[in-house]
């Protein structure tokens, strides 16, 4: 179809639809974020320290999954370790501490934690080989407050129905 023999109307509503799926688009951006992966990683001594988180932003009330790694630090090659020593602390309030074995085949299995209060979070991680430590750090973790989440759903569903509204009004002229 020739585009100039498009009506003024139907020409501003192709263009204000063009526009307004790559609004969406870009809106998305952020909802989809927490199904990726996020990693924290620190060298110490002759170790570097890998903990994947299953989304960069923490929000309060969700699930998280986190997965601990260890490895040479001049070979890159993953090293070996029976355990990890969590700690989750929230100022001096500890939220979580336990240690996570590996299990028979050797793998350790990720943690699942539910933030219960948005802030700042020390998550201590210590590896273990024989009871004997072999490297130890603490990353900073920020956790959003849930209702900031419900401010994203509602601006979501207002940008919709401004867009419905604009939509309605480019078919009627």
């Amino acid at each position: 179809m020739d585009y100039q023999a498009l009506s003024e109307s139907q020409k501003r509503f192709r263009i204000f639809l063009g526009a307004s799926a790559f609004i969406l688009f870009l809106s998305s951006q952020g909802a989809f974020a927490h199904g990726l992966v996020y990693t924290l990683e620190k060298v110490e001594d002759d170790y570097l320290i890998d903990v994947g988180l299953s989304g960069e932003n923490i929000t309060a009330g969700d699930a998280v999954r986190i997965s601990f790694e260890l490895f040479d630090n001049k070979t890159k090659n993953p090293a070996e370790f029976d355990a990890v020593w969590v700690k989750l602390a929230q100022a001096d309030k500890v939220m979580f501490i336990g240690t996570l074995q590996n299990d028979s085949s050797g793998l350790l299995r990720p943690m699942t934690y539910h933030f219960p209060y948005g802030g700042d979070y020390d998550l201590t991680v210590r590896y273990e080989k024989d009871n004997k430590k072999l490297a130890e750090t603490v990353f900073n973790l920020k956790a959003s407050d849930a209702n900031q989440s419900s401010r994203f759903a509602l601006m979501s569903g207002v940008v919709g129905l401004i867009l419905g509204f604009l939509s309605a009004w480019f078919v009627k002229k």
